[in-house]
């Protein structure tokens, strides 16, 4: 496996790991009776993402002192450029390096219903995990030991998480 990542991975595997916030918006839109209607429209990855309960979590990969060298210098080249606004209603707002898992800290300006909270996360999930395996580059990253975990806050204070462990082999 190898350990280095290369060039024009750094920034554009961690930009890339900003994806999932077009659905968090597109849920936060929605009325209430169209939520329970949106984990369908999600799209179907088929990793095993390890759960406490039904809350997913990251999982310490094997400690790869190169790897976690690269992604703290990439995450904080990236945390200089924030805030960073990703869509209407996010803004990436802090990354930070935690060993070899990457942290996003995500500002939603629009406050979540507590109804709709779940099903938010797990859409957010769903398009997290697929849009950062699909990228060959992010992909390759979570596949060397990597992890990208994005932490969802609303201005009430109301707080969700994501975590990308695995991606299935390219």
């Amino acid at each position: 496996m190898k350990s280095g990542l290369g060039s024009g991975i750094g920034i554009a595997a961690l930009v890339l790991a900003l994806g999932g916030c077009d659905q968090v918006r597109d849920l936060i839109n929605m009325p209430d009776e169209s939520a329970s209607n949106a984990a369908d429209t999600s799209i179907a990855v088929n990793v095993s993402t390890p759960t406490v309960g039904d809350k997913p979590v990251a999982t310490a990969a094997p400690a790869d002192p190169a790897l976690a060298g690269q992604i703290a210098t990439a995450a904080a080249e990236l945390n200089q450029r924030t805030p960073m606004t990703v869509d209407q209603i996010t803004t990436l707002t802090g990354v930070r390096s935690q060993g070899t898992e990457i942290v996003y800290e995500m500002a939603i300006s629009q406050d979540i219903p507590s109804a709709q909270m779940e099903t938010i996360r797990q859409t957010a999930q769903a398009g997290n995990q697929a849009n950062l395996c699909r990228d060959p580059n992010a992909g390759r990253l979570i596949r060397m030991g990597a992890s990208m975990s994005h932490y969802y806050t609303d201005p009430s204070g109301d707080r969700f998480e994501t975590h990308v462990t695995a991606c299935p082999p390219a």
